[in-house]
């Protein structure tokens, strides 16, 4: 993503991306490429790891088909762009609103979010992540288990006591 922000470069500063402009306003000096990169990374990495976790904890967001998860993707497209790049372009970097990067960075945003969706349904069809199984909980302890099988071991190896107790 960070060479897709190239094509969206800020021209008053140096023709650099946003994340390397921004750094360069914010007084990083010769080390805004080197730090504008590096939080450019850690902002796509924590992107992705929430919206990993969330779709995979999510029933309704967990499925194989392409379109919603492209929905998704979009959704945290634009929610990167409102939350993350335009409180940076507003608040700690006014000079970039006069460059007219807010467009090129919602479209950038808008990239970032379908290809990670994209990206995350074709992991689901590589490992054949079944969306729509059922957990199955004990009824002694409340443990969670993906199979009735599963949970019947952990019934007769935890609980055996308290099955010979019952009957």
């Amino acid at each position: 993503m960070g060479l897709v922000a190239y094509t969206v470069p800020v021209v008053n500063i140096g023709g650099n991306p946003f994340f390397i402009a921004a750094a360069t306003l914010m007084g990083f000096g010769t080390l805004s490429w080197i730090f504008g990169w590096l939080l450019h990374v850690i902002t796509g990495m924590g992107i992705g790891a929430i919206f990993g976790v969330v779709v995979t904890r999510v029933s309704r967001l967990r499925n194989l088909r392409i379109g919603p998860a492209l929905v998704a993707g979009i959704a945290v497209g634009l929610a990167a762009w409102v939350v993350l790049f335009l409180p940076v372009m507003f608040l700690l970097t006014p000079a970039l609103v006069s460059a007219g990067l807010s467009s090129g960075g919602l479209v950038v945003n808008i990239l970032f979010g379908v290809i990670l969706a994209s990206l995350f349904a074709v992991g689901q069809l590589l490992y054949f992540v079944e969306p729509e199984k059922a957990a199955q909980a004990c009824e002694v302890c409340g443990a969670i288990f993906p199979s009735a099988e599963e949970l019947g071991r952990h019934q007769s190896e935890k609980h055996k006591r308290v099955e010979t107790e019952q009957t």
